[in-house]
This record gives C-alpha cells, sequence and structure tokens, in this order.
C-alpha cells in the first residue's frame, strides 16, 4: 500500500502508525510454519513479529 506523492506529506506517517500492527501479524500455512520460524529467529526485524500457525485442511474463507 502506498500514498501518492501529493499526499504523502500528510497521509503516510498516520496509515504507517494504523497498519503497523496488521503488517508484523502472519498467518502462516503448516507447511511453509518451520522456514518461517527459522527465518525471524535468524534475522534481526527491528520488532516484534506475531506469526498462527495455520494447520492443513482449514478453508481460505474461514481465516480471510
Amino acid at each position: 500500500m502506498d500514498v501518492k506523492d501529493s499526499h504523502s506529506e500528510q497521509w503516510r506517517g498516520a496509515l504507517e502508525r494504523l497498519l503497523r500492527g496488521f503488517g508484523l501479524s502472519l498467518l502462516v500455512p503448516e507447511r511453509f510454519y518451520s522456514r518461517v520460524n527459522h527465518f525471524i529467529n535468524d534475522h534481526d526485524l527491528r520488532g516484534r513479529v506475531v506469526y498462527h500457525r495455520v494447520p492443513p485442511g482449514i478453508p481460505h474463507s474461514a481465516i480471510s
């Protein structure tokens, strides 16, 4: 998501603050969980990332 350059000065900071928590939360399918876990633990992401394991067989409509 981005802000038009003509509105950037007014809105970019507010939108980043509003969406920050959303951007740091992930739903991770079971088959990728181990890889995501290793990546997050091996890299300094300069913040808290919350990631939740999604078991196989859960329809996409149930988590969106």
